[in-house]
């Protein structure tokens, strides 16, 4: 019955239907947004339209990759290929590369270099992460633990690039990155770093260390282990549930920006106010080309962007496709770095598996018939990775940003180019104005951009709605970092409009605190 089913719905979305829906679909979107008046009913039809435009494009991937494989079963043919440990391992290699030089580095510190922003705040400034309530308010950080487990993590690290006793090396290294990475989320606004940890987490349940590394040549050499290396099913789950993951962090931020503001994200300048938000975050800094000074360079990099993000996780799953993603993803997350200062690359780990190393396989395997594919073997395998999908991909759905399960940034919503407001800081120090440049260049070595954005975000909103005791315990955080730094007797904050930073008569004085 349910084949039946989907054979009459393959037969009725077929891709000339679907094309002539799109094309439909996307007239009606520019007739909106151009022939007629703009209203709220206008604004409505074009989220709606543009809504289904993207359901219809997801489902013509959706239906072009179910044939791509098999007509009868195609999540088996999905799951039941094999491939050799070559890409794994090389996978291991890049993970913990520069873990390992970290740690080879002399006077490399975990506290003094990782953890530099968080290590010394106190708990006071933690906020609960959805989910992890307790966790995240009860987790001990300070220097004397990141010094203590220093060593081990330095010892790990270099024992999983050289995949010796792998499988301990890359559980203790994942356990470590958690309590790291995590600590980087537990003050106001979560790091999206998660991947930090599930990379290592899926290699620590995977046979990583099956050839180039140390373990090898024990088995080889010391134990007289010559058994050949063969294809098989468990090096192949790990990178198909890398894969997936990869395609899930991209496919929800895409996602939610056509869901919510459709596709005036696109043509409508959103990107434009993103731009200028962060360059405010980031005290005023310019890129040296200014995209938002060429606006058809501007839509095409915002139509750019929602296609990869949301298309990843269908061509991934397709090998001509795999190395298209992997210059398109560097141009990607290279124009982000260059225009925001917002770094991915470590991302850029998992992009070696999207590369097939079995070729390097063929001199010592030979051309071996793969064994037979046993499905009890390895079901706790797809199990724990199906977890690790499910948890992510549910956290996407509902829009929420933890750890280690998260979804990673939307930047949905509109900023408006004029009116959205933010904050400016000056301060009286011994009889010394000092300005929000200065001070902002101070406090973002104290925070980090999104932890000061959090709470220069809850300060408005407290403000703005006459919370004073939640606005002025803000500012006096604020207020607090700056103390260590400057001897202030007066710390003023103002809020105007974004760009008019530097015009004081746009300003309005929200408090003033004296330490």
């Amino acid at each position: 019955m349910k084949g039946r089913f989907i054979g009459q719905l393959c037969g009725f979305i077929t891709q000339g239907r679907l094309i002539v829906i799109a094309l439909l679909l996307f007239f009606t979107y520019f007739a909106l947004l151009i022939a007629l008046p703009q209203n709220g009913v206008n604004t409505m039809l074009r989220l709606y339209s543009s809504r289904l435009l993207m359901l219809g494009g997801i489902a013509f991937a959706c239906y072009y990759s179910y044939n791509a494989h098999t007509v009868n079963k195609p999540f088996d043919a999905l799951l039941q290929q094999q491939c050799y440990p070559h890409t794994l391992a090389i996978f291991r290699i890049c993970v913990f590369l520069i873990p390992a030089l970290f740690a080879l580095y002399p006077g490399s510190s975990i506290s003094g270099w990782m953890l530099e922003e968080w290590i010394d705040l106190p708990v006071s400034e933690r906020k609960p992460l959805p989910f992890m309530d307790w966790y995240s308010m009860h987790v001990p950080v300070g220097r004397q633990i990141a010094d203590t487990i220093q060593p081990f993590y330095k010892l790990v690290s270099v024992m999983g690039l050289l995949g010796l006793f792998t499988r301990f090396s890359t559980i203790s290294f994942a356990i470590c990155n958690f309590y790291i990475y995590s600590i980087m989320s537990l003050y106001g606004k979560p790091v999206n770093n998660q991947h930090m940890f599930w990379f290592p987490a899926i290699l620590a349940l995977s046979d990583c260390g099956r050839v180039f590394s140390a373990d090898y040549l024990l088995r080889q050499y010391w134990h007289k282990n010559t058994t050949p290396v063969t294809r098989g099913a468990q090096y192949y789950y790990p990178i198909l549930c890398i894969w997936l993951l990869l395609g899930v962090f991209y496919f929800f931020p895409g996602f939610w920006k056509i869901w919510t503001s459709g596709f005036d994200w696109i043509f409508k300048g959103y990107l434009k106010g993103y731009l200028y938000l962060k360059w405010h975050e980031l005290n005023n800094w310019q890129p040296l080309f200014r995209i938002d000074q060429y606006p058809v360079m501007l839509v095409l990099a915002a139509a750019a962007t929602i296609v990869f993000e949301i298309g990843f996780i269908f061509g991934v799953l397709h090998r001509k496709w795999r190395l298209v993603l992997i210059p398109a993803g560097m141009l990607f997350h290279g124009g982000v770095y260059l225009m925001m200062q917002i770094s991915f690359f470590q991302l850029f780990q998992g992009y070696v598996v999207l590369l097939n190393f079995d070729r390097l396989a063929s001199k010592s395997a030979g051309s071996r018939n793969a064994p037979p594919y046993n499905h009890k073997a390895f079901n706790w395998q797809l199990a724990v990775f199906g977890f690790i999908l499910t948890g992510n991909a549910l956290m996407g759905v509902l829009k929420t940003n933890s750890f280690p399960f998260a979804c990673y940034p939307a930047f949905d919503t509109e900023v408006k180019v004029t009116g959205f407001e933010v904050i400016v800081y000056e301060a009286n120090c011994n009889h010394r104005i000092v300005y929000d440049a200065q001070l902002r260049n101070l406090l973002n070595k104290h925070y980090t951009s999104y932890n000061l954005q959090a709470r220069e975000f809850a300060l408005l909103k407290a403000a703005n709605r006459s919370d004073s005791l939640k606005a002025i315990t803000e500012a006096k955080a604020i207020t607090a970092a700056l103390q260590q730094i400057l001897a202030c007797d007066t710390v003023y904050f103002y809020k105007t409009q974004l760009g008019n930073e530097n015009n004081p008569k746009t300003r309005t004085k929200l408090l003033q605190i004296s330490p």
